[in-house]
């Protein structure tokens, strides 16, 4: 079995996917492989009785923005050792957005961090690693991170 040189991380900014992309970089030191480090985004909109309320190119801007900056740092930071650490922002639904840049970048490995949420957080917050996992057609490693039912 070959191991992986393409690593794909998606992350969401929290501790637990700063925990994931360490895990794939450590990974790509050792394989001697390359690391791309994504974050999707969607737009927040709020259904209303009257209509929508959609976000203003103001806040549309400034997320971008801090996307873009935070993505940077993580990347430098995390670049080591002959592994450079590449960064991809997109907008869309974040698990269909991965799958589309695994098979861009012809992926060998998705990391993904996972929270571990369950009850009632799971249930109105969703699982963006549960989706990946469903629908990724990739190997994926997840890490878990410390619980967020506290």
């Amino acid at each position: 079995m070959k191991l992986p040189t393409r690593i794909l991380v998606a992350t969401d900014f929290s501790p637990t996917s700063s925990v994931a992309l360490a895990y794939a970089v450590e990974l790509a030191i050792a394989t001697k492989g390359q690391v791309t480090l994504m974050h999707a985004y969607e737009l927040p909109i709020i259904g209303l009785p009257e209509g929508a309320l959609l976000a203003t190119a103001e806040v549309a801007n400034r997320l971008i923005t801090s996307s873009e900056q935070t993505l940077g740092m993580l990347a430098d930071s995390h670049s080591k050792e002959g592994v450079r650490v590449k960064w991809v922002l997109r907008q869309g639904v974040p698990h269909e957005e991965v799958q589309k840049l695994a098979d861009e970048i012809e992926a060998e490995l998705v990391v993904v961090g996972t929270h571990a949420r369950k009850g009632l957080q799971r249930f109105l917050l969703g699982s963006v690693a549960e989706k990946i996992i469903r629908t990724v057609e990739r190997p994926i490693l997840t890490i878990h991170g410390p619980r967020d039912d506290r």
